[in-house]
């Protein structure tokens, strides 16, 4: 039995997909990941999880004039260039720091701009797939998002801060 994946992007003020790509489940070129990065447009917001944080990717959309809010991995390392925030007593659901960074790397391992850091203090997802997940990884506790368009980054972590009651 041949498995599908319906690689989607999705226009979310109209409410409509504006393409669909339907591939075999299997990875390699039909990977998630490979299809967004084979299927860029102009003039799109890609907001993605850790799992794309992928410099060569983050180039790519800047190039063709797109924007991206990606939430980083827990073992990201950059250099602060300059700090805009920081709370080292931050509490729950409060931002610790916001600053615009540079990632190291060579190549195509190397991002060709500066991006916008936002480390907010958080839960961990309790869900139960999600238990068995932290029996063997520890969650720094901290979700970082990041974009290149200084303003995006900003937004994204306020729109998780808007829906919390009080």
């Amino acid at each position: 039995m041949v498995k599908w994946r319906l690689h989607t992007h999705f226009e979310l003020l109209r409410g409509v997909p504006t393409r669909i790509d339907v591939t075999p489940d299997g990875g390699g070129p039909h990977d998630e990941r490979a299809m967004l990065e084979a299927t860029i447009e102009a003039d799109r917001l890609y907001v993605t999880d850790r799992g794309y944080a992928k410099f060569l990717l983050f180039n790519k959309i800047v190039a063709v004039g797109s924007s991206y809010v990606c939430r980083l991995r827990d073992n990201s390392v950059w250099k602060t260039v300059t700090t805009n925030y920081r709370n080292d007593n931050a509490g729950l659901n409060e931002i610790i720091s916001d600053e615009i960074v540079e990632f190291k790397g060579t190549g195509d391992r190397k991002l060709d701009h500066k991006v916008r850091v936002i480390c907010a203090r958080m839960n961990p997802h309790t869900a139960r797939s999600a238990r068995q997940v932290f029996q063997w990884f520890q969650w720094s506790g901290q979700r970082r998002n990041s974009s290149h368009r200084h303003k995006l980054a900003g937004r994204a972590s306020g729109w998780r801060f808007e829906s919390k009651p009080g």
